[in-house]
């Protein structure tokens, strides 16, 4: 063996460990939820790429031996470390160049080394624990319980649907849209809902909007209700506070965007969460092993960091080369996500607990359904191919085209349908075991579904149409107050006279209002200075405008008015 072919099996060994090490160690992580024979087939695409690096290298001698080899590594840290960010990755990257053309000599043996043993120590199956559960010590929760100031008997169940449009916002220009508004209104008429077809949020955003909806207020200072970190923490929440003075138990399903528990001001129970990024349904998905393959690819090459940046790059360059004629190939356009599915599967766990719960307890569940990507069918089975799954905009860009808001909504449409049908198997199985009459529910949305074609933003208010606001503030809200022999009267149902005002179900009225009369509280703060109104974020501040999404464009109030942020 010559040593020219020796060197360039060594260097094709450093550069292919060097990049399948990592995706290696995603999908360990994930409890390697492909088969065997995929993972193989993974190591295969990911030696052409090594082969063509490695002659790409050349001469340990040359300069861009070295580049090559710290690129790759640079990338390897980026996938490792969320630190590695602007000026830190370009100082690391120099320090990494330095120390490679010290060790030129022997650099490939040594990654070689490195790699091949990351990889052994990662092929080494770890035990697997559930860490998506979290129990709160239940004996602050016991001692808060005696404590009960206004004791209710019924089940309370607080469903959070995030991204689901409310009556008025389905768009009459798409296909289904007259079928889907009239299977969601007989649907909560047949359970014994009250649905209030114009009911809005006030903000676009969830970090904005939940927060604000569950202390029943709307304020140019929606950020004082959370910490500002991964995951969000909800540090003021009314509706906790309400919920613990007349039910002994809180029970929490959240996502691992935003914690509803770490800094809630009243004792939750049980907290589970759970991960956009799960993959276990990977297993037993009716997906063939090549999309089982692709799934894992998607989510992997979608992580933040150099690939995120290089994603970035590539549509810039697709823009502007389509502003001189020139088409290229779209790629992928999936954003890597696959949180519809693993809201579906928290639904189980959070339609468990209700089930094993006593009477005088409540549930919340922040499930993010029907939000995008848009995988599922209305059976809440997975559907076309993974690459090609779409969320509410194209990836990297903040607006529609026209024609990729109809494609997007008819989509849409079937995982709404999906959450109709998750919504029947909860409703169903309370009927089925007794639970049902004794069960006040209320179902709401944070925002509408985002399928809009322009930026929904202050800067945008001069061109901002009615079918922009409608895609992003009209949501869902309906109550089911349990019947009058077995209730508490701590919910008004909307028939019924309410003694601050007389609920006008056609009136277009904030969910946040909705869900204080609901439960018979006051409102809490607001900065709304005469009728209904919504919150538009800009560089300089919260806009207000007045919510009258009748007309072609948008009425402000004035200027931006700044935050104390």
């Amino acid at each position: 063996m010559s040593d020219r072919f020796r060197h360039l099996c060594l260097r094709f060994a450093a550069v292919f460990l060097i990049l399948w090490t990592p995706f290696f160690s995603f999908s360990a992580d994930h409890g390697h939820p492909v088969p065997v024979s995929s993972l193989i087939y993974s190591a295969s695409l990911f030696a052409i790429p090594a082969f063509l690096l490695a002659l790409l290298a050349g001469h340990e001698r040359r300069y861009r031996y070295v580049a090559v080899f710290a690129l790759l590594s640079l990338i390897f840290l980026d996938l490792q470390f969320d630190w590695m960010r602007g000026i830190r990755t370009l100082l690391i990257g120099a320090g990494l160049a330095v120390a490679f053309w010290a060790l030129r000599g022997r650099l490939a043996l040594v990654l070689t080394t490195v790699f091949a043993a990351m990889l052994i120590f990662t092929a080494i199956p770890p035990s697997r624990e559930d860490s998506d559960i979290e129990l709160v010590e239940t004996a602050a929760a016991t001692a808060r319980a005696d404590e009960r100031t206004d004791p209710r008997t019924d089940t309370f169940v607080h469903i959070l649907l995030d991204e689901f449009i409310g009556i008025e916002g389905i768009p009459d220009e798409i296909q289904g849209s007259e079928a889907l508004r009239n299977q969601i209104l007989q649907f909560f008429a047949k359970n014994g809902f009250t649905l209030y077809p114009r009911a809005f949020s006030e903000y676009v955003r969830t970090k904005h909007s939940i927060p604000s909806i569950l202390n029943f207020e709307a304020t140019l200072e929606p950020k004082k209700n959370f910490r500002r970190q991964r995951p969000l923490i909800v540090e003021r929440n009314r509706l906790f506070e309400v919920l613990s003075r007349r039910y002994s138990e809180i029970h929490v399903t959240q996502s691992a965007y935003m914690d509803f528990c770490k800094g809630s001001p009243a004792p939750v129970t049980s907290c589970f969460t759970y991960r956009f990024d799960g993959s276990d349904w990977l297993r037993t998905a009716a997906l063939s092993d090549t999309d089982k393959l692709n799934v894992l690819f998607g989510m992997y090459f979608n992580q933040r960091g150099l690939f995120e940046l290089g994603r970035k790059s590539y549509v810039r360059l697709k823009d502007a080369a389509a502003g001189i004629g020139i088409g290229l190939p779209s790629g992928i356009v999936w954003d890597g996500r696959v949180t519809p599915i693993a809201s579906a599967n928290a639904f189980d766990h959070f339609q468990k607990t209700i089930l094993e719960s006593d009477r005088g307890t409540a549930h919340f569940g922040h499930i993010d359904l029907p939000h995008g990507p848009y995988i599922m069918d209305a059976n809440c089975n997975p559907t076309g191919t993974p690459f090609g799954w779409l969320s509410h905009r194209p990836l990297h860009r903040l607006e529609n085209t026209s024609e990729g808001r109809q494609v997007r909504y008819e989509k849409y449409f079937d995982q709404v349908r999906c959450t109709l049908t998750r919504l029947d198997r909860l409703f169903t199985a309370l009927k089925n075991t007794g639970k049902w009459q004794n069960s006040t529910i209320v179902i709401h949305g944070d925002h509408g579904s985002r399928i809009y074609e322009t930026h929904v933003v202050g800067e945008n208010q001069d061109s901002l149409t009615r079918a922009d606001l409608l895609d992003g503030f009209s949501t869902l809200f309906a109550v089911r107050v349990r019947p009058a022999q077995h209730s508490d009267q701590h919910l008004t149902p909307a028939s019924e006279p309410n003694t601050r005002r007389q609920a006008d179900l056609n009136a277009r009225r904030p969910v946040s209002w909705l869900l204080a009369e609901a439960l018979d509280v006051e409102p809490g703060e607001s900065d709304q200075v005469a009728s209904p109104s919504i919150y538009l974020e800009s560089r300089k501040g919260w806009l207000p405008l007045a919510w009258d999404p009748s007309g072609d464009v948008v009425q402000g109030r004035g200027d931006a008015r700044p935050t104390a942020e």
